[in-house]
């Protein structure tokens, strides 16, 4: 072991200035990283400022879209009740009209009769023919 530490105190003498030499190196490089780490900070500080800019424009680009979508569908609701209330109409106009006719259906005309008002009533069609 004896013969071992000359070898191990040259490797430690050969990477100390290998140390030194690598520390200065990288501390002359500091400089550098640094201003690139502040032109990388403003560049980043610039893209946050624009995306905030374009969130606010979404927000307020929703917000009308929202906006006029509630409208849309205030005037529909008003559509489709005007409509409710005109189809109710119309069914109890329905109703009542059925309820006619059932009530003639009762009642038969006599064929002869039938043909005689209509000759009377027009002459003119049959002869016509």
């Amino acid at each position: 072991m004896s013969q071992n530490l000359p070898k191990l105190l040259k490797k430690e003498q050969t990477s100390a200035p290998q140390t030194v030499h690598f520390s200065e190196e990288l501390e002359s490089t500091i400089p550098e990283t640094v201003d690139e780490l502040k032109t990388e900070n403003r560049k980043l500080k610039e893209e946050i400022a624009k995306l905030k800019r374009q969130n606010s424009q979404m927000e307020i680009d929703f917000e009308e879209k929202l906006e006029k979508s509630q409208e849309n569908i205030n005037q529909m609701k008003e559509e489709i009740d005007f409509l409710a209330n005109i189809n109710q109409q119309f069914g109890a106009e329905n109703d009542q009209l059925i309820k006619n006719l059932d009530r003639f259906r009762k009642y038969r005309i006599p064929e002869s009769i039938s043909v005689r008002s209509s000759l009377y009533m027009f002459p003119k069609l049959i002869l016509d023919f």
